[in-house]
């Protein structure tokens, strides 16, 4: 069963408007995605979005996206797979210049002194492409934004992107960006929580351990830390086994 969203580049019947009514559906389950989908998940999204959106505008399109460096990109074929593979052994190329934070670029894969990447855009040649379109994935719709991600395009053809493709798929990013950001966002201060909850715990059981010992409070917590060493424990796990009962700690 073809995806709700797909557009079928052969289809007269779809109209401009029924492609703006699934361009705003796509944005929409980009930037309203579950709060528990993973990174990869956001990408595998990303990507099949805007594959459909390509599909007017040419041939198979082969892409690739990730987020952060070092990450492993996701693709959408096998020829993107080989493409960002090499850019890793070369140790650069336009997947991390994106990541970098450098303006969208849409770039001809020719042979020359201009070139950026003479090994990759050679590469590609040998594959039948001959146009990249590289988009810095920021959470904004401004340039000059801090990257979260990056998504590629090569493409076989030889002339630039049409503008209104390129919009859309900054479109895209950015919704995908948002949503990325707000988990990131999460995921922090999840972890700022636990932190406090840990720090809390800790003081109540340093408390607990001066005011059974005599000892200050300084010393308490030396104690206690002592102890976790020793016995090879998590402070908080330690504080809080101390606060309920099921286990003593250190004695003076």
């Amino acid at each position: 069963m073809p995806h709700p969203l797909a557009l079928d580049a052969t289809d007269e019947s779809v109209q401009p408007m029924e492609r703006e009514r699934r361009t705003v559906a796509a944005l929409l389950e980009l930037s309203t995605a579950a709060r528990d989908r993973g990174e990869d998940e956001h990408l595998d999204l990303l990507l099949g979005h805007a594959r459909r959106t390509l599909a007017p505008y040419g041939p198979v399109q082969h892409l690739a996206a990730t987020v952060l460096p070092g990450a492993k990109p996701r693709v959408t074929t096998e020829t993107a797979h080989t493409l960002c593979a090499l850019e890793e052994r070369n140790g650069r190329g336009p997947l991390a210049e994106a990541l970098a934070g450098r303006t969208a670029d849409d770039a001809l894969l020719a042979d020359g002194p201009g070139q950026r990447w003479p090994a990759l855009a050679a590469h590609a040649r040998g594959l039948g492409l001959h146009r990249l379109v590289a988009l810095p994935m920021c959470a904004q719709t401004e340039p000059g934004g801090t990257p979260l991600g990056a998504l590629l395009v090569f493409r076989p053809q030889h002339d630039p992107l049409p503008e209104r493709p390129r919009y859309l798929l900054h479109a895209l990013t950015v919704a995908t960006a948002v949503q990325i950001r707000q988990r990131m966002t999460r995921e922090r201060i999840a972890e700022l929580q636990h932190a406090l909850d840990s720090r809390v715990l800790i003081e109540q059981a340093k408390g607990m351990l001066a005011e059974r010992s005599g000892q200050t409070p300084d010393e308490a917590f030396a104690a206690l830390r002592r102890y976790a060493r020793a016995n090879r424990r998590k402070l908080h796990d330690l504080a809080r086994a101390i606060l309920d009962g099921s286990e003593r700690g250190p004695t003076p």
